[in-house]
């Protein structure tokens, strides 16, 4: 029993097979080059979007790069050296003080400038214990003052001027009791004086203005 034999491809139909075969090829490198494409093109997109973030962050926090904020806003600012070390302090206190202090490489606070919400004011030099030396300060009352310590701290100099215009230099002794005092009062007149009371501390000069112990 003879079987069928099965038609033979023409040469124009295995033209076409490769023809088709070449076309499946092509397609599958385009998507696979689409796909790669694609790929790039999203992690492109998030470096672009990362680095838009990042710009975003620094220019909130620092302002945009090459230009300064007009406004700066805190309650306190902390000046630190290269090693961590706090060298100055400015910031406001609940009473309204505002302070600024100034310390030497091992934290002793040797510079301190306080104003009081009611307006006065006082500069106060220190030495290497921490004892006022020298305090300089205006009151509300516009009288103002330059007080000279030693170093145990007790006031031996005191320079001052009152609102009404008159003026005075009183002197103390090692205890820190006036001995003698020149003025000039309200009026021109010269004054001299040689009382036996103490004169004001540096300590309670500066606590007149603010300043902490």
């Amino acid at each position: 029993m003879s079987h069928p034999r099965e038609p033979a491809s023409s040469p124009t139909e295995e033209s076409g097979v490769r023809a088709m075969m070449h076309r499946l090829a092509e397609l599958e490198r385009d998507a696979s080059r689409a796909k790669r494409l694609s790929l790039t093109s999203l992690v492109t997109v998030g470096i672009i979007l990362g680095l838009a973030a990042a710009l975003v962050y620094i220019s909130a926090k620092r302002g945009m790069p090459g230009t300064v904020n007009s406004v700066v806003e805190s309650r306190q600012y902390l000046l630190r050296d290269a090693d961590g070390r706090v060298r100055g302090i400015w910031g406001t206190a609940e009473d309204g003080t505002v302070r600024l202090v100034l310390r030497d490489q091992i934290g002793r606070s040797m510079l301190k400038i306080n104003l009081l919400a009611d307006g006065s004011s006082a500069v106060t030099f220190a030495d290497t214990t921490e004892r006022a030396r020298i305090v300089l300060g205006v009151i509300e009352n516009e009288a103002s003052s330059l007080v000279l310590a030693d170093g145990s701290g007790r006031a031996r100099a005191v320079l001052g001027l009152s609102a009404d215009g008159s003026s005075t230099l009183v002197f103390a002794d090692t205890l820190g009791v006036s001995r003698s005092g020149l003025g000039i009062d309200a009026e021109g007149g010269p004054t001299a004086t040689f009382p036996t009371t103490s004169v004001i501390s540096p300590e309670e000069e500066a606590d007149s203005a603010g300043e902490s112990p």
